[in-house]
């Protein structure tokens, strides 16, 4: 299903929402769709349906600082009054084990954070779209480096399996944030 914020809210509060369901509304790139990623006993998941239109590079802290300046600003006050905070940040980029889970093959990933959200699950869950929405999936950044070279950083690829790019290559960017339910309460 796909909601307004007030009625996103309204959903939260009847414990009606499920993975999946869908926030529309408004960021830098004009209309945008969040999908329900994970759902928990204090905390919702967010992850936009769409990469950002332009191609980011993985220099942590200027993507970081990116997403919660430039990018926070464009959303709506009402939606930052309701999201929490991760490691200090509003808006972020899903970690490995957040994607991937708990992967054997995937030795040379930083796989220290994160537990497998349910939207990923299924490997569908995993291929993101360009932003233009011209229909091609795209490469997207993650926040989890890679293990085995300290100028790498993990990824997921146009087939939704994992990889990794150099820190300075132009993947998309998938913006999360979590809702706090106790603010909507």
């Amino acid at each position: 299903m796909k909601y307004t914020l007030e009625e996103f809210k309204t959903q939260i509060k009847a414990s009606a929402l499920k993975v999946g369901d869908k926030l529309v509304t408004e960021d830098i790139a004009g209309k945008a769709v969040f999908e329900v990623a994970e759902i928990r006993k204090k905390n919702i998941y967010m992850v936009r349906r769409y990469c950002l239109p332009n191609e980011y590079d993985q220099t942590h802290d200027d993507l970081m600082d990116f997403l919660n300046n430039e990018y926070l600003d464009t959303l709506p006050q009402d939606l930052k009054n309701i999201m929490g905070k991760r490691a200090g940040s509003r808006i972020f980029v899903p970690w490995f084990n957040e994607v991937f889970g708990e992967r054997e093959d995937c030795d040379w990933a930083d796989k220290s954070k994160g537990k497998q959200w349910s939207l990923f699950r299924k490997g569908y869950g995993r291929i993101r779209l360009d932003g233009d929405k011209h229909g091609y999936s795209r490469w997207y950044w993650l926040a989890s480096p890679a293990v085995s070279n300290s100028t790498y950083f993990c990824g997921v690829s146009t087939s939704g399996a994992p990889g990794t790019g150099y820190a300075s290559g132009s993947y998309g960017v998938l913006p999360c944030f979590e809702i706090n339910r106790e603010a909507i309460a």
